[in-house]
């Protein structure tokens, strides 16, 4: 069994087609479970993505032009020689679409993090950087 057929068995999907999609920052899967079943993952990062596959190959994607964030809370703790710190902590999720049935959404940890009863939420995975330590992609997606 290859890489990618055997990540695909652990995920649940195959990757089927590297072509672009008729929609900007969204790449399209077929389901191992049902073949008839179109699924597509939609970048919702303002950044576009080089995914490394189990094959070692990558796949682009596009930021699709929605860019779901979390809004931070601050409250001043103190000055520290006229400087002020402060303690921010995560506050609201805006801008982040309704879940649709065979769209998953790419965004960042931070809103994965904040929105665990959403399963279809998926971040990048470890980043890929190259001799200069500049990422160049990530391995993978996250949940």
């Amino acid at each position: 069994m290859n890489p990618i057929t055997q990540r695909a068995l652990v995920t649940g999907l195959a990757v089927i087609s590297a072509e672009p999609a008729p929609t900007v920052g969204t790449y399209h899967l077929l389901t191992l479970t049902d073949p008839a079943r179109w699924e597509s993952l939609q970048n919702c990062t303002p950044h576009a993505l080089s995914i490394q596959m189990g094959s070692g190959n990558r796949v682009g994607i596009m930021p699709s032009g929605v860019c779901p964030r979390v809004e931070m809370e601050s409250s001043l703790l103190y000055v520290l020689g006229g400087i002020a710190v402060h303690r921010t902590t995560p506050g609201e999720v805006i801008d982040l679409p309704s879940p649709q049935e065979g769209v998953w959404l790419i965004v960042s940890r931070m809103i994965v993090a904040a929105c665990p009863e959403r399963l279809d939420l998926l971040s990048p995975g470890g980043l890929i950087r190259n001799s200069e330590g500049r990422v160049i992609g990530c391995d993978g997606l996250s949940r």
